[in-house]
């Protein structure tokens, strides 16, 4: 059967690189990723269609979900190497690794918004799960964004900086979530809907959202029976397949280039059941292309899916 990569298994790496490189910067169609290969959860990079692939970090313990900053010149990510999973930055170029979040709680998936002044987050909350919290890109400031009983998981902020899409398990399912940053009652944008041609109806799991720059949601869901990446409207209609993966295969973390016409994510599809590489496919399904080999990937997004071209 095919299914989503878990919450826990979104996770992924991060380590060090030159010094004194604080002007480097990405490029658009590079694809950062975690990756299990050399035995611990560190982040790669690798060029455009394939190739070129350089570890960033290279730290005791767990480092993953990177995201380069609007500017790709920093990235944010999550660590545990001082023994608790934390929120860091560090240079384009894996420099500079520090600590901005110093919490006392379970912190992971930071994401840019504002222009790269503040960033949004994941925080293990007692007595509630996962909740979303937000912080300035210095780690100050830090603000609680949601309360929900049970967990809301990788956040991803609107183009025009209004609205933070999630995952949560809140409803009768896991679905794709909306809540405005500002704050405010979030909203299951995909409740209801359920598997083609069950009766009585068994719920579609969709999640893993996050923001197409033209607005639209890009995000995984088993409601054709087989695990598919989809887009929709912001409040969930309109929901268009881009390419049904399959029953057999895990999927993960489907991520837009800066101008929507690729879609990064993580897939078995070459040998169902086996380690996950990173893929990428155009908006219309077509041309998909596999851009790592080796051991198991995780969490990929091309550098410039923040910038404004």
């Amino acid at each position: 059967m095919a299914s989503l990569v878990s919450v826990g298994a979104v996770l992924a790496p991060l380590a060090g690189g030159a010094a004194g490189a604080e002007t480097q910067r990405l490029g658009l169609q590079q694809v950062l990723f975690a990756s299990l290969r050399d035995g611990n959860d560190d982040i790669y990079l690798v060029a455009p269609g394939g190739g070129g692939e350089r570890r960033l970090t290279d730290a005791p313990g767990q480092d993953g979900s990177p995201q380069a900053s609007p500017d790709r010149r920093r990235i944010a990510f999550a660590s545990e190497r001082e023994g608790l999973m934390q929120i860091y930055l560090m240079n384009a170029d894996g420099s500079d690794q520090h600590n901005i979040g110093n919490s006392e709680y379970f912190d992971f998936n930071p994401r840019w918004y504002g222009g790269g002044e503040r960033i949004v987050f994941q925080r293990l909350t007692p007595g509630s799960g996962f909740d979303l919290w937000t912080m300035a890109a210095d780690g100050s400031d830090q603000q609680r964004l949601t309360s929900q009983p049970r967990n809301e998981v990788g956040p991803s902020v609107s183009p025009d900086g209004t609205t933070v899409v999630f995952m949560s398990n809140n409803g009768a399912s896991v679905d794709v979530w909306t809540v405005p940053l500002a704050g405010g009652s979030p909203t299951n944008v995909t409740a209801a809907v359920c598997i083609e041609g069950t009766d009585p109806c068994q719920l579609a799991l969709d999640g893993q959202a996050r923001w197409m720059p033209d607005g639209r949601l890009v995000f995984l869901s088993d409601r054709t029976g087989g695990l598919g990446i989809w887009t929709s409207a912001a409040d969930g209609s309109d929901a268009r397949l881009v390419v049904d993966l399959g029953e057999e295969t895990s999927a993960g973390a489907p991520a837009p280039s800066a101008n929507g016409r690729l879609i990064a994510f993580i897939s078995d599809l070459h040998e169902p059941g086996a380690e996950r590489n990173v893929y990428t496919v155009r908006i219309d399904g077509t041309d998909i292309t596999r851009l790592t080999f080796t051991g198991d990937d995780l969490s990929p997004g091309f550098a410039g899916q923040l910038s404004k071209l």
